[in-house]
């Protein structure tokens, strides 16, 4: 036998588009606390130049930019710099370096620019991480762009000579981390490395292989990856919902 509504047809219509309404609204929940906090940025050079950073758990090193000619686009590092940054993290933890970007002017072991990446907190060829065993410089990033310190501390150095140049400079993403089994961050899938929880999901890849940063980042929680189960619950609540209401206002039930 065929079940009809007895009633309330303009209701349930306003019941639909409330449901959907709900729907919308859980879905921007799950969205606006997906994503991570931005890593502390420092500029080369800049106010740190000579100092030690030990307060923080992600960091950006930039090369400061001047602007050449009219276009907003056309900048280059400044002239004449010699910088250094050491930043500290915790005993026991390790960081891990990561040159978004890089574009440095080239010359012979890279005596006119470079910038120099120390494994520890003095300036020593023999603690250099670059395999070169002298400064970084050129314009692309076919060189290795991820390193390793040995321990909690590592030393970045930036020297420009005096001549002009039309190089943007370098980007460097500095991510302290742990290789422990009790991990209350983000865990890297290939590295098994775990960095802080603010590091995923913040349009920075701090992960070698690029974990940190999934397709889902626009559904994902803070310590938390959504199953295909998670992401569609918003829309079977809403489907029950609507059933209920049929149920309690119309005395019916839908048929199969």
């Amino acid at each position: 036998m065929e079940t009809t509504l007895c009633c309330g047809g303009s209701l349930m219509s306003s019941i639909s588009r409330w449901s959907s309404a709900i729907s919308f609204l859980i879905l921007i929940v799950l969205t606006a606390v997906g994503e991570g906090t931005s890593p502390k940025q420092f500029t080369m050079p800049g106010e740190t130049c000579g100092y030690i950073v030990d307060n923080g758990d992600q960091f950006k090193v930039v090369s400061q930019q001047i602007q050449l000619g009219d276009e907003p686009e056309q900048t280059s590092y400044l002239a004449n710099v010699s910088c250094t940054i050491t930043f500290r993290t915790q005993r026991g933890k390790r960081n891990f370096l990561r040159l978004s970007s890089f574009e440095v002017e080239t010359s012979r072991f890279c005596s006119r620019d470079g910038l120099y990446l120390y494994d520890g907190g003095r300036e020593a060829t023999d603690k250099l991480l670059s395999a070169n065993k002298h400064a970084l410089c050129g314009t692309t990033l076919s060189l290795p762009n991820y390193f390793v310190s040995t321990g909690h501390e590592v030393t970045l150095k930036f020297v420009t000579d005096g001549s002009n140049n039309s190089f943007r400079g370098f980007t460097v993403l500095i991510t302290p981390f742990a290789e422990n089994e009790d991990c209350d961050g983000f865990i890297c899938h290939m590295t098994k490395r775990c960095i802080t929880k603010e590091a995923s999901c913040n349009k920075e890849y701090q992960c070698e292989d690029g974990s940190d940063e999934p397709p889902n980042c626009h559904l994902r929680n803070a310590g938390f990856r959504p199953s295909s189960t998670w992401c569609s619950w918003p829309l079977l609540l809403s489907s029950c919902f609507m059933v209920a209401c049929q149920w309690m206002l119309t005395g019916t039930r839908p048929i199969p």
